[in-house]
């Protein structure tokens, strides 16, 4: 019996050591460890190219250039300049997400201490581009994107011009694509991977409005691209010519430059741009020459073409 009875003592003086342990307004050593954790200021200044004719939509974001940490997302609206903190120290990448709006976007840096990180974000309208993708390889199915890439002329003013970017346009069953770029003059690059680029050189897009740019053909293999510049003259349509052939095939030596002209597997006119295209080139070492009347030829070589790739380069003045 004493000892059932001492199985039986009271527990509440242990419970309410406890608890008090948990309630007790005093911190925890673990707590008072803790540094605050130190905030830069930041303002981002949106700058539309046209006077918008309402309050702007959408968001701008905020990501860590370390690709470390959460994104930050500021919405858009009435205000121009956009407030927030974010962790000290830190390289952020902005862009934004504004309808009817494309932004060039860019690295913010860290402040100063004591300072504010001001980013400034250019803001161009845009219009809307569409066609349709005709393949010419048989039995090849429609991409279900295509890459289009722009940038200003090189002609474009520096502080206007807007940096090479990249949109993906969905394509249909039917081979019909459409997306928005920035309104304005563009040089356009469409891609689609293992296919010849097409290119559309100083294209003028509307703002707010459909441009439809018709059949964009797309040929499987390989292709070698560039532009010739003619010194102290122009390039003469018709009569300067882009060839290629190979740098060595079995069994011969490095051939003077007669055999190979003789031996040219690909010959084009130059556009009156200066651009050339020479496409279906299988993989391999190759020359490249192009000549105009009254000039001496450009030559580049050895080039290496590799499959289903484009090589692109600038020849020298012909």
């Amino acid at each position: 019996m004493p000892l059932l009875s001492s199985c039986r003592r009271p527990l509440w003086p242990a419970v309410i050591l406890i608890v008090g342990a948990f309630l007790s307004p005093y911190p925890t050593r673990a707590e008072q460890a803790l540094p605050p954790q130190r905030l830069d200021d930041i303002q981002i200044v949106l700058r539309p190219r046209d006077e918008p004719r309402g309050p702007l939509q959408g968001s701008v974001r905020l990501r860590p250039l370390e690709g470390k940490g959460e994104e930050i997302r500021l919405p858009v609206g009435a205000a121009k300049t956009l407030s927030t903190k974010a962790p000290a120290g830190k390289a952020w990448e902005v862009d934004a997400e504004i309808p009817g709006y494309w932004a060039q976007g860019g690295i913010l840096r860290p402040p100063a201490p004591n300072e504010v990180a001001i980013g400034h974000l250019e803001l161009w309208p845009t219009g809307r581009l569409s066609g349709s993708l005709k393949m010419l390889d048989r039995d090849v199915a429609y991409p279900q994107e295509l890459s289009v890439s722009f940038e200003s002329p090189p002609a474009t003013n520096r502080q206007q011009a807007i940096a090479r970017s990249l949109v993906l346009c969905p394509v249909d069953s039917r081979g019909q694509w459409k997306c928005e770029v920035p309104a304005g003059a563009l040089d356009l690059t469409f891609r689609v991977r293992g296919f010849v680029p097409r290119y559309r050189w100083g294209l003028q897009v509307p703002a707010g409005k459909d441009l439809s740019l018709g059949v964009v053909d797309l040929r499987r293999g390989a292709s070698l691209s560039g532009w010739v510049e003619v010194e102290g003259g122009s390039i003469l349509p018709g009569k300067c010519i882009a060839r290629l052939g190979l740098q060595q095939g079995p069994g011969a030596g490095s051939p003077r430059t007669e055999d190979r002209l003789r031996r040219a597997l690909l010959e084009k006119p130059v556009g009156r741009d200066g651009f050339f295209q020479l496409e279906g080139i299988a993989p391999g070492a190759y020359w490249l020459e192009v000549q105009q009347p009254g000039y001496a030829p450009a030559r580049a070589f050895p080039l290496e073409i590799w499959d289903l790739s484009e090589t692109f380069l600038k020849i020298g003045r012909a």
